[in-house]
């Protein structure tokens, strides 16, 4: 794996220092920065949590052959044990909705036409193109009759929609050794560009069928016809978890179409020669196959706080993600979890503590009047040192709950905090560290449970449940 790596990031040296990329118009640089796109994470099976994830370099090349070794992963800043990591989509069917602009547009080649000359639209309409010359449409039909004939799977499954000014009729998923070429050799450039609405489309036609989906759009020009809205769009596919690949020919806008892919996980490419189109959609197909899952322990003991900030970096330090941090919200089913066990461990305290009081009455019997003097103070020191949430009453409550703890002597902040039944943070009290017992106003708190804990710089006490009326 690090022999391949280094191999790797040689040739992107060079190319850094002389050869220019024809796939993928964007800036080389050296640094070996991968982008990392967290798809989904799964806390389902809590404490052990999975994330499904790509990463793919500054190219949007992906990161083939990781392994577990190859990466370490850390919970609100604590490291966390690596379970497992496997290539989730290597021998996983694809369901790939192919989105294909033929509006008027895709007549104009820059590099053939005179200068000056802004459209071939109409010598095309009259049949009078130059001898020779070549339609970016024609190339973008190769490009996808390569992606179907090259590196296709017998259960990979594909659609086609092609659009202008409206969507085609959309046939039924086939495999894409199987698929229908003359689809695409019927097509003809003209019209308008309904870019937003040709994605929709294909989402809606992926959304009943179970194995990984995903969109890869070509357009070349602005979308000037459709219905539907561009966030209508992302909203879709984030909804039905499809991923959108845009590729953008010549004259696109760019950033728009950018922030479409990354808001849906995808990627954007972007070419001003439609002879690169090949190569990206190869490279597309590679990144379809390249989703990892990495399986960790959760660390995460607070209940306190629904959100869990993720952090995923290389063993080695000669690379590195350049977006390495992430978020996700803790679900309920977690946060009750987490509940029950901060309850089992108060019990085993109080048991632990009632165990250590018969064994000190015990010893009072032995010790006498003197020796119980002595044990006195001595649980009496031992108890300095002991952040504890000791009662709280009346419970239930209603318009004051009244809290008794103890804390550590070098403890110089504390705070009680309590939580509703969904985890939301209803109260934070400042606490006099000199103190033992504190009243709480909860004149405006709903009737439910809450949860009442006490947190130090140097830990987290027992929690107790208690009852608002």
């Amino acid at each position: 794996m690090k022999s391949m790596l280094t191999t790797f990031f040689f040739l992107i040296l060079l190319l850094g220092a002389g050869a220019q990329p024809t796939a993928v118009q964007t800036k080389i640089t050296a640094e070996n920065n991968y982008d990392l796109s967290v798809i989904q994470v799964y806390p389902d099976s809590f404490p052990q949590v999975s994330v499904v994830f790509q990463a793919r370099n500054q190219l949007g090349q992906p990161l083939w052959n990781l392994e577990e070794g190859d990466l370490g992963i850390s919970e609100n800043d604590m490291d966390c044990p690596l379970v497992g990591l496997k290539n989730i989509s290597k021998n996983r069917a694809l369901n790939i909705a192919l989105v294909f602009d033929h509006s008027g547009s895709m007549v104009n080649n820059p590099a053939q036409m005179e200068a000056g000359i802004t459209s071939y639209e109409q010598l095309y309409n009259w049949g009078m193109l130059p001898a020779g010359y070549t339609m970016p449409i024609d190339l973008a039909k190769e490009a996808v009759l390569n992606f179907l004939g090259g590196e296709s799977r017998e259960m990979d499954q594909v659609l086609f929609v092609g659009f202008s000014s409206t969507v085609d009729p959309i046939q039924p998923l086939t495999s894409q050794k199987g698929f229908n070429k003359k689809t695409i050799a019927r097509l003809t450039p003209g019209g308008g560009t309904a870019f937003y609405d040709a994605i929709y489309a294909a989402i809606d036609s992926l959304k009943e069928h179970s194995e990984k989906p995903a969109v890869v759009a070509l357009t070349d020009g602005q979308d000037n016809q459709s219905v539907h809205s561009y966030q209508e769009v992302i909203d879709f596919a984030n909804e039905q978890e499809v991923p959108v690949y845009i590729i953008g020919l010549g004259s696109v806008h760019r950033s728009t179409l950018k922030r479409l892919a990354e808001a849906t996980n995808g990627f954007f490419y972007h070419t001003s020669d439609p002879e690169a189109l090949s190569e990206i959609y190869l490279n597309i197909q590679r990144q379809l196959k390249s989703i990892y899952e990495l399986s960790y322990t959760s660390v995460i003991m607070d209940y306190s706080d629904p959100n869990a900030d993720l952090k995923m970096e290389f063993a080695n330090d000669t690379m590195a993600f350049a977006n390495p941090d992430f978020d996700y919200e803790l679900p309920s089913e977690v946060v009750d979890y987490l509940i029950a066990k901060a309850e089992a461990r108060a019990l085993a305290e109080q048991e632990q503590t009632r165990n250590r009081a018969l064994a000190g009455m015990a010893s009072v019997m032995l010790l006498g009047t003197g020796g119980f003097l002595v044990k006195r103070q001595k649980e009496k020191n031992e108890k300095k040192g002991v952040l504890a949430l000791a009662n709280a009453y009346p419970n239930p409550f209603k318009d004051y709950l009244k809290v008794e703890f103890s804390l550590p002597a070098d403890t110089t902040q504390a705070t009680l905090i309590m939580v509703d039944a969904k985890s939301r943070k209803r109260r934070a009290l400042e606490l006099d560290v000199t103190a033992t017992e504190a009243t709480v106003n909860t004149s405006g708190f709903v009737a439910g449970t809450y949860v009442v804990q006490i947190r130090t710089g140097n830990g987290i006490s027992n929690a107790m449940r208690v009852v608002r009326i």
